[in-house]
């Protein structure tokens, strides 16, 4: 869980810091596509050791994946043009939240039939 949390700071921050940060959204986009393939492999493989269906587990994964986008989103946008954050700071804190609420639900639900 640390690893795929840093690596998914790791590659919004790389983002943030080549392109403008105006497009703050386009990099939290980006990093949680490329975040989001690392995050189901090692959470398969490694965190849960998931003998269940792949094709299932990955369609439940990618259903948080998309949600969890769009609420960082909203709250991203929210952060950085209503309480004018810094675009990489509100996301390190938005992202630290969210990490927690999408654990449980990998937990309950993703790999819930783990063998």
């Amino acid at each position: 869980g640390i690893f795929n949390t840093l690596f998914g700071f790791g590659v919004y921050t790389m983002i943030i810091m080549v392109i403008p940060s105006s497009y703050y959204l386009l990099a939290l986009a980006l990093a949680t596509i490329l975040g989001g393939i690392e995050s189901y492999v090692t959470q398969r493989i490694f965190v849960w050791k998931s003998k269940a269906d792949a094709r299932l587990e990955f369609i439940k994964f990618s259903t948080v994946f998309v949600s969890q986008l769009g609420l960082n989103a909203i709250l991203l946008l929210v952060c950085v043009e209503i309480f004018e954050m810094d675009p990489l700071w509100a996301q390190y804190v938005i992202g630290s939240i969210l990490v927690v609420f999408s654990y449980f639900i990998h937990r309950h639900w993703t790999f819930k039939f783990k063998t």
